[in-house]
């Protein structure tokens, strides 16, 4: 009898393994690197009349329809020779797959163009706090 309980624990425990090693994730387990895009293109226009600094704004969106609570980003701006001429961090957040950034970078000349790299991004989970108000009731 105790040799029939080992052997279906030892089939359980088995099981397991497998399950547990074979890629069964949540969908939501994606890279924030590949999967936070630029949503059309990156605007930018001088933020001062000494044309020190590049105002950049545009759209996010995740390919995947992920919501992150917070999103870091490194947006470098280029002159038309493609030399970096300034570099600045924003922190936004993505709600139904998509989000928007603005941003302030100071620069050392005439940007052409500014890329976008994410430098972390942070999910938005579940809560597991149980906030019913329901009652035991007592025999």
């Amino acid at each position: 009898m105790e040799a029939k309980y080992l052997y279906l624990l030892s089939i359980c425990f088995i099981l397991v393994i497998i399950l547990g090693t074979s890629g069964c994730t949540s969908s939501n387990n994606v890279n924030p690197q590949t999967d936070i895009l630029i949503d059309g293109n990156l605007n930018g226009q001088w933020n001062n009349a000494e044309k020190t600094s590049w105002l950049v704004t545009g759209n996010l969106k995740s390919t995947s329809n992920t919501d992150y609570s917070q999103v870091t980003v490194k947006l470098t701006s280029y002159n038309s020779q493609n030399q970096a001429v300034g570099e600045n961090t924003a922190t936004t957040s993505i709600s139904n797959g998509y989000g928007s950034i603005s941003a302030v970078i100071p620069v050392t000349g005439q940007p052409a163009y500014t890329n976008m790299t994410v430098v972390n991004a942070t999910q938005n989970t579940a809560s597991d706090t149980d906030t019913s108000k329901s009652k035991k009731k007592r025999k």
